[in-house]
């Protein structure tokens, strides 16, 4: 499958895939971020998000919602190419943007089983209890890339 091919332009065409993954008696699990450089860490908590279920959903923050959230220097790689990166990766199974501060409406269209999301997020419990709430779990990954990132950036300004 090609990498574009994962990444979905609607949530319209996303929830059929997802119910049709249900029907067949799998787990869905549901992720997000800016993932701006992809690094390790990510690559890491990618890998364990799967590891939760069968299929593997990342919700990607547009440009214009990551320039809210981070700051007017960011995002650092546009929308397109952060969405075919996470797209490559084996165990991502699906991409789709949103453009609100949080994934919450994206989450409620989808109805994933387990929603996962990195212990440095406190407004992941509103997230989780939706979740748990609605048809399955929440889960919280502890995250291990703030420092790869940090280290990283600071590399990149100062080339």
């Amino acid at each position: 499958m090609r990498t574009e091919q994962k990444i979905y332009p609607d949530v319209v065409g996303l929830r059929s895939q997802v119910a049709q993954w249900q029907a067949e008696g799998k787990q869905v699990v549901f992720t997000n971020g800016c993932f701006d450089l992809v690094h390790l860490g990510h690559i890491d908590y990618l890998e364990k998000a799967r590891q939760k279920g069968d299929y593997l959903i990342v919700g990607l923050n547009d440009d214009a919602s990551v320039q809210r959230l981070k700051g007017l220097q960011r995002p650092i790689l546009p929308q397109y190419a952060r969405a075919r990166l996470l797209a490559a990766l084996a165990f991502v199974d699906a991409v789709i943007l949103f453009s609100e501060d949080t994934p919450l409406r994206l989450i409620e269209a989808l109805q994933p089983d387990i929603l996962t999301k990195g212990d440095d997020y406190w407004w992941k419990y509103r997230w989780c209890r939706f979740c748990s709430a609605k048809r399955g779990t929440g889960r919280n990954l502890s995250p291990h890339f703030g420092l790869f990132y940090f280290r990283y950036c600071r590399k990149i300004r100062n080339l």
